[in-house]
């Protein structure tokens, strides 16, 4: 219920059971190192029954990953200690997953770049571009997949800008960010690095300047930044030829 209450749809929720217990292996474990058996076999079917009825009940994806296991004549070689999984075991369970993930998923993902095992490491852009020719209103679907993932992060709707075919950067003037507002926008770049939305460098040609606007709570900052490729002319007249020391 957390994840729904958070907003997250039940049909990219996957409840996974959990796989059964060597008593005898855990057994054997726990009493060479002195402690209590704290395991029970009968204990695992009633959790996975319970994981079962709450899948049923919010409409999320169900994996039994129990009785997927149980089901082989081995799965006791899938546990190294009898509670935790071995190498075969965690092959079992990934493949299972896979399985799981490709029945969901099937037909819902485009495909708009290449594999990765058909990527010419010496040229990647050549063999994307190939690629890119092959698929049917890429352009399209790339669109909307960049419309889409600017609405679930908070991005905001903005006329295109139109870039030079080989163009090279230009050097943007510095903007200044306000005292007041250091604070809170240091904390919302740290907090854009800790997402993996920017990841920090020593320099760059491509560097540009942050840009602060206020969203609508009057209070967060919104981090933007200036175009370093623009055929904007209005833009072009804040560049700069020189570098500032």
């Amino acid at each position: 219920m957390n994840l729904l209450n958070l907003g997250l749809p039940s049909k990219r929720i996957i409840l996974i059971g959990l796989p059964p217990l060597d008593e005898a292996k855990w057994g054997a474990r726990q009493l060479l190192e002195g402690k209590p058996f704290n395991r029970d076999m009968k204990n695992c079917q009633a959790y996975v029954n319970a994981c079962a009825q709450a899948a049923l009940s919010t409409q999320a994806q169900f994996l039994n990953l129990y009785e997927a296991m149980i089901a082989q004549k081995s799965w006791t070689d899938m546990l190294i200690d009898g509670l935790h999984f071995s190498r075969p075991g965690s092959e079992f369970f990934a493949q299972i997953l896979i399985w799981s993930l490709e029945e969901q998923l099937s037909g819902t993902c485009p495909i708009l770049f290449p594999d990765w095992k058909d990527v010419d490491k010496a040229n990647p852009e050549k063999s994307i571009f190939k690629f890119l020719h092959t698929v049917p209103n890429v352009h399209t679907q790339l669109q909307r997949l960049i419309v889409k993932c600017s609405n679930n992060s908070g991005g905001m709707n903005v006329q295109p800008a139109k870039l030079e075919v080989d163009g090279q950067p230009i050097f943007m003037k510095r903007r200044v960010i306000p005292y007041g507002q250091r604070e809170d926008v240091l904390k919302a770049i740290e907090k854009m690095e800790r997402d993996v939305i920017t990841t920090r460098v020593t320099s760059s040609a491509w560097a540009t300047p942050i840009v602060v606007a206020i969203k609508s709570d009057g209070k967060s900052p919104r981090i933007c930044g200036d175009y370093r490729l623009t055929l904007n002319l209005q833009m072009r007249k804040c560049a700069t030829t020189t570098l500032l020391p």
